[in-house]
């Protein structure tokens, strides 16, 4: 994988971008066209609107990255809403999680509980 670096004016810093797989047949409309321009240092700080290098919101972009495979994005142990298997779903931001295995995106919340840590709850059957 090749990355470029981009000054970002949102970021204020530079960024690096890399660019999908192109598919190797022609597929459904869910299969992109061609390779798809992903930042790989999306983060909290990409809040405001559109990225003004990729014309994407975070959300969009942060989805694309994890499909790609191209990051490293943490993951948290659930069941899919929408194949009902247990994976090591991808985070994908505070309240989406990318299923690896089929590729549905679930929607989940993270709680803090009052002296013992974090506790994260899935919303099964709310699968995208």
């Amino acid at each position: 994988m090749e990355t470029e670096l981009a000054f970002c004016p949102t970021c204020r810093h530079e960024v690096r971008l890399a660019w999908t797989a192109a598919p190797t047949h022609e597929g459904h409309a869910n299969i992109p066209d061609g390779p798809e321009l992903v930042c790989l240092d999306v983060g909290e700080g990409c809040s405001g609107g559109t990225c003004p290098l990729t014309d994407l919101s975070r959300p969009v972009m942060t989805l694309r990255l994890a499909r790609s495979g191209l990051g490293h994005p943490p993951t948290m142990r659930m069941t899919c809403g929408g194949c009902g298997q247990a994976a090591e779903m991808e985070v994908v931001d505070r309240s989406t999680l990318l299923c690896p295995l089929c590729g549905a995106v679930n929607r989940w919340i993270l709680l803090e509980l009052a002296q013992r840590g974090w506790v994260a709850i899935g919303r099964p059957g709310e699968a995208e």
